[in-house]
């Protein structure tokens, strides 16, 4: 049974409400729900519309950043462009950061590989 997402409400003064608490909470609180594996659903207050996705990127930015160097700086101008759809975003962020991925999973085995020997 899938657990329904937080919802949180999102006010034009940037302040987030725990609609499952009744409590108004920071961003650090809202990074630390996704962080325990909370699934969170932000809905902007005035117009209803769903910004999840500009939430979290905004939190892996301002708590993670060195996560997004992973990725590959043509997926960002891409999607500048507006050359990437929604359906190609999947197959443009594993052609550009497949190999990089790979690359570090190669050789985390590697070490482990190497360190297990001595």
């Amino acid at each position: 049974m899938t657990q329904q997402p937080i919802q949180i409400r999102k006010y034009p003064n940037r302040r987030l409400y725990d609609t499952s608490r009744s409590s108004f909470i920071t961003s650090e609180e809202l990074y630390a729900l996704v962080q325990s594996g909370s699934q969170v659903e932000v809905i902007e207050s005035n117009t209803q519309v769903n910004i999840t996705n500009t939430v979290l990127l905004n939190l892996i930015m301002s708590h993670n950043p060195s996560s997004l160097q992973s990725m590959s700086s043509d997926v960002f101008h891409d999607m500048i462009k507006g050359t990437i759809s929604l359906d190609g975003f999947g197959s443009s962020f594993v052609s550009h950061s497949a190999p990089k991925i790979s690359s570090k999973i190669s050789s985390q085995i590697s070490s482990q590989i190497s360190s297990k020997a001595s």
